[in-house]
Order: C-alpha cells, then sequence, then structure tokens
C-alpha cells in the first residue's frame, strides 16, 4: 500500500469499519498481484532501479504507455529527475540523482526519471 492508502486504510479500522477496510485491502491486492501489473511492475524495475543501459527513459515514455491515463499505482508517490554522467562502454549509461522529487503529473515529458 501506498501511504494515502494506508491512512485510508487503518482510518477504516479506526472507525472499527473492517469490512471497510477488508475491502479496501482485497481491492489493492487485487490490483497490485495481478500477473499483468506484477510483469509491468518487474519491468520498470528493471528500467528504472538500476538505470544502466536504459536509453531516453522519460516521463513522456510512461504515458505513451498508457494512452487513457497512467494508473494511480505508477504515478503514486513522488518521482526523482536524473541526469546521466556519461556511459561505460560495454557497461551502460551512469545515472545521476538530483535528489529532486516530482508528483508524476507535474513531470515533463522529454524529462528522464527514476523510482
Amino acid at each position: 500500500m501506498n501511504h494515502r492508502e494506508r491512512e485510508r486504510y487503518e482510518g477504516l479500522q479506526d472507525k472499527d469499519d473492517w469490512e471497510g477496510a477488508d475491502a479496501l485491502r482485497d481491492e489493492i491486492r487485487n490490483l497490485d498481484l495481478s500477473p499483468v501489473s506484477c510483469c509491468i511492475r518487474a519491468g520498470f524495475d528493471c528500467a528504472a532501479n538500476s538505470l544502466g543501459g536504459v536509453m531516453e527513459f522519460t516521463a513522456g515514455d510512461v504515458r505513451r504507455m498508457y494512452p487513457e491515463g497512467v494508473p494511480g499505482w505508477v504515478k503514486n508517490g513522488d518521482w526523482e529527475t536524473i541526469a546521466f554522467k556519461g556511459v561505460i562502454p560495454g557497461v551502460g549509461f551512469v545515472p545521476e540523482p538530483t535528489g529532486e522529487l516530482h508528483p508524476f503529473d507535474s513531470i515533463a515529458d522529454e524529462v528522464k526519471i527514476g523510482l
């Protein structure tokens, strides 16, 4: 669960709405654990966590993956913009995190991103 979902879940528990909390947990579990979601998340992990050898992985690339809108589970939370310091031949790109966190919707299409 992301931070907002956790707060909502705990709020339902605090109100003794165990049925609502269970329904929310099941909804999140079904979204996050579906085979398609797992494959997409694995692809993002491979593409964004190491950032080695991934060229031009931008916010626009993500938006083009979802022509009807980037799902909340992708754009929730803050994203860190990155720069590339250089290239190591035969290895890949050398990322340089900027330390700047942004909501996904505020990032321009051409900006390289990382998780």
